[in-house]
């Protein structure tokens, strides 16, 4: 990671979070961003657990998942379709072998701006961010081959549906649309 990149800049690097996750423990979360498993349970609620129930099988699509624990919350409530996406291969394989044994969760490493081998068109039905969009607010690190931002590229995955929700440090941000 280059000297001259602020703090910010840095959340925008794969080799940031690289270097982050090299230093975890394996089997605990580094770090749970803005709002647990718990303190979301009531948005869950109303926008998931309501309108999605766990035997309709909605693809459920995480955008920079990192090492939440909400991937394995939502399995343990009977969500297994699951698409846990992040640009930091290192958590990938952690996450991976972290949870294995619950089946139904697929973690793969990707550019959220540009993933249609990852996430083709109308294969997602509902999409959840919990701060990529912060992290990327300095740019993606990818060369800018397609000019489709996260929020276009998380909108074309979920176009049979249309159910997003995106938790940010904006006071604007955290909605559902």
């Amino acid at each position: 990671m280059s000297a001259d990149l602020s703090e910010a800049e840095a959340l925008a690097t794969p080799e940031f979070w690289n270097e982050r996750y090299t230093k975890s423990d394996g089997s605990n979360p580094t770090h749970e961003w803005f709002r647990t498993f718990a303190a979301l349970e009531p948005y869950f609620q109303k926008h998931l657990f309501t309108q999605r129930s766990p035997e309709t099988s909605p693809r459920i699509m995480h955008l920079g998942s990192g090492d939440s624990t909400i991937p394995a919350d939502l399995s343990s409530r009977g969500y297994k379709n699951q698409l846990c996406l992040d640009f930091s291969q290192v958590v990938v394989d952690l996450m991976k072998a972290r949870h294995e044994p619950l089946g139904g969760i697929e973690w793969r490493w990707a550019d959220v701006r540009d993933m249609p081998d990852a996430a083709p068109t109308r294969s997602v039905d509902v999409a959840f961010d919990k701060g990529t969009m912060d992290a990327m607010i300095h740019g993606s690190p990818f060369p800018r081959t397609s000019g489709t931002t996260p929020a276009a590229a998380c909108t074309r995955s979920t176009a049979r549906s249309r159910t997003t929700a995106c938790f940010s440090t904006s006071p604007t941000a955290s909605r559902t649309s």
